[in-house]
């Protein structure tokens, strides 16, 4: 039920962000979407919009020399499905940290729920104009880290929700 409308969802989040300015959180409310619904109840530290309308969950407030958003239909999947082995992007923008020459990440991370077990299938870097600048991967596998992003994936694809 949730998926089907996502499509329809994110036509109303952009037409709507178009139309409140900056702060695609104030569309939360206006509607009766159950995604955007979804989106918000799972947004504690906000969300964005991608340019091409994907909505991205902030993982952490904004303002971090690195700050970085799950894709919300990869989290939405992974609490609704519950699978052992959870496959999701993570966006990373850096515009704050001057030690890297790229300005935006894209992550490929793979989570397996009974191993504890994380490991990056493909990262894609991307300079200020957008334009890409390389990419690497896949790694191994390893086990989950206590106290690091990893840990907070693992702990929201695999444990919250279920």
């Amino acid at each position: 039920m949730l998926r089907e409308a996502k499509r329809r969802d994110r036509f109303l989040v952009i037409a709507a962000a178009l139309g409140m300015a900056v702060n695609p959180m104030s569309v939360v409310g206006q509607t009766d979407s159950p995604y955007l619904n979804w989106v918000a109840s799972h947004s504690p530290n906000g969300f964005s919009l991608g340019s091409n309308g994907t909505i991205w969950i902030n993982i952490a407030p904004e303002g971090q020399v690195d700050d970085y958003a799950i894709r919300a239909e990869d989290l939405l999947a992974a609490q609704t499905d519950k699978p052992n082995y959870v496959v999701f992007w993570v966006r990373g923008m850096h515009k704050n940290n001057r030690n890297v020459a790229y300005r935006e990440s894209m992550t490929r991370y793979a989570v397996d729920c009974q191993r504890d077990e994380i490991s990056v299938t493909q990262r894609q870097f991307y300079r200020a104009d957008g334009g890409p600048m390389g990419s690497e991967g896949p790694f191994r596998s390893e086990y989950i880290v206590p106290g690091t992003y990893g840990e907070e994936y693992h702990r929201l694809m695999c444990i919250v929700g279920r």
